[in-house]
């Protein structure tokens, strides 16, 4: 039996925010900018995998596949829970997105 050996590398980057002399966009009701970050997920296997958001409920949404070595961005908020399924559905590795310091 040959053991394929896996890698998930999730970075989570926040988005700069589009400021000009000191003045940066919001979200128009006079809020400041979000706390979204853009996390991009890598697939290091030989096989495609779907990557899933698990919600604090833990209520599940398909966010897409990651086709074998490529990657997948999303956009997200800190805290928020992902988790990486083979094509049988089997959940194969779960990750927290953190901002990177």
């Amino acid at each position: 039996m040959r053991i394929i050996a896996c890698l998930f590398v999730v970075v989570a980057l926040a988005q700069d925010e589009q400021c000009e002399n000191g003045v940066c966009q919001n979200d128009g009701e006079g809020q400041p900018p979000s706390d979204n970050v853009a996390a991009r997920f890598t697939n290091e296997r030989d096989e495609d995998v779907e990557l899933h958001w698990l919600s604090p409920t833990g209520e599940t949404a398909l966010m897409g596949a990651i086709a074998a070595h490529s990657a997948f961005q999303v956009n997200t908020f800190d805290g928020h829970q992902f988790f990486f399924a083979d094509e049988d559905q089997e959940e194969l590795m779960r990750v927290q997105v953190t901002r990177a310091a």
